[in-house]
């Protein structure tokens, strides 16, 4: 490997080289954190995080927990907060946009394809829509303590009623259209593809088609409380007393994963994983769509139920719209296995971060400069020199690496222009 234009270096001027502008740096790695990109978003000790894999990012600190969290079109998110009920409109970047009181507190959420938020109040039996542009808040009474909340493709909202054993579906206009009975205390719910809805109840599972008529139940687990439907149409629900989570066909029971203590949250992702929220056991676990552990996450007491990724809203409640706006339908690049909130992105090099068609340490620099001084880009996928989802220190050390110690190069696409094979939500690349 020749050495950068203009430079000029014995092999060992370069190894040393290398190693004091790393030493220098070192210390900064633990206080800067990374860019993140679209992903599960949850709360714990009063802050709004984002993880990846293994690694979290701080959104935004907040002044009191969060209990519920539905992801936006936008990357954003509407998230509840349990002490001073109230809903908050949360920016991709962590923003607050607007913030409405709820009076009473709230069991759950989800936001239509109209960027509506749909919620249930038990305390005062009704479901409150609050409007997308105006924020107007609506209320419509349903049964008996109304607790879990979805809405399907074709935007009925489906609510469990907790105390009379029902599901009631609502209309755009909160009318309700139908009642159904089901089996004892129904609380998760979630709806499916083909326009039907999983339901957890104290004493099982079950599936509605879309006309509302019960089509498979069962047993398994103890006290299933929260689902959500993964990209196959599978339901997961999260059983908080036996500590498992049960996957459903529509063959019936595919298998019963055990997690750690307690979990509530469960939220799919592009690639047919999900991730469980595990209060007690205050671990975030991702497992793979047959049962394995991919990763897991130590974090103190992870909160977030509802939507926490996003996936739900782009394939079962607006499949057939265009969130990134490429001209590919969401449920389209889902089923591509790629990323429906990202951005249309050009072809380029990773670790070109100054765009010039080749590696350099001037790429290594301009990446600090950006990284630490808010130097401005318009490619921040060059700067994920290493693919894994954030933006750190570790990046501009691969290209140093690469380029004095013929360590390993930058992830593809390098060393030719090419488009990301993996790409994050948030990380844009423009021309």
């Amino acid at each position: 490997m020749t050495p950068p234009e203009g430079i000029l270096f014995t092999t060992l001027e370069r190894r040393i080289l290398a190693m004091k502008i790393m030493t220098s740096l070192l210390f900064l790695l633990f206080v800067v954190q990374p860019v993140q990109a679209q992903s599960v978003w949850f709360g714990s000790d009063l802050s709004l995080l984002s993880i990846e894999g293994e690694a979290s990012v701080v959104i935004e600190d907040l002044d009191n927990s969060i209990e519920l969290i539905s992801r936006t079109s936008d990357g954003g998110a509407w998230i509840y907060l349990s002490e001073n009920t109230s809903l908050q409109r949360i920016s991709a970047s962590g923003d607050i946009a607007f913030s409405v009181p709820t009076e009473t507190g709230l069991a759950a959420m989800a936001v239509d394809a109209a960027g509506a938020v749909w919620a249930t109040r038990p305390g005062m039996n009704d479901v409150i829509r609050i409007a997308p542009s105006s924020f107007e808040l609506s209320s419509y009474v349903v049964s008996g303590v109304p607790h879990g909340i979805t809405v399907d493709g074709l935007g009925r909202v489906w609510v469990t009623c907790s105390y009379s054993n029902e599901v009631q579906i609502l209309s755009t206009t909160g009318e309700i259209l139908q009642t159904i009975p089901v089996g004892f205390f129904p609380t998760g719910i979630s709806a499916t593809h083909d326009f039907g809805v999983w339901v957890a109840e104290k004493q099982g599972l079950r599936r509605l088609d879309s006309a509302g008529n019960s089509v498979w139940s069962d047993v398994a687990g103890i006290f299933p409380i929260g689902v959500t439907t993964d990209t196959s149409g599978r339901g997961w629900f999260t059983c908080q007393v036996s500590h498992q989570v049960v996957v459903v066909s529509d063959l019936g029971i595919d298998m019963i994963v055990d997690v750690p203590a307690r979990p509530l949250g469960v939220a799919a992702h592009v690639d047919g994983s999900v991730s469980v929220l595990s209060r007690l056991g205050a671990t975030i676990s991702r497992i793979s769509g047959t049962g394995e552990l991919l990763s897991s996450y130590s974090t103190s007491y992870p909160t977030g139920k509802g939507d926490l990724s996003g996936i739900q809203l782009a394939t079962v409640v607006a499949p057939t719209m265009d969130f990134d706006e490429d001209g590919i339908t969401n449920q389209a690049e889902v089923f591509a296995g790629t990323n429906p909130f990202v951005a249309t992105q050009i072809e380029f090099v990773r670790g070109d971060v100054d765009r010039d068609g080749s590696i350099a340490l001037t790429d290594a620099l301009l990446s600090m400069e950006i990284l630490f001084l808010q130097q401005q880009t318009d490619c921040l996928e060059a700067l994920d020199v290493n693919d894994d989802g954030s933006l750190d220190l570790a990046d501009p050390i691969r290209i140093l690496g690469y380029l004095f110690l013929s360590d390993s190069p930058p992830e593809s696409p390098f060393p030719e222009y090419g488009p990301d094979p993996t790409p994050q939500g948030g990380f844009t690349c423009n021309n």
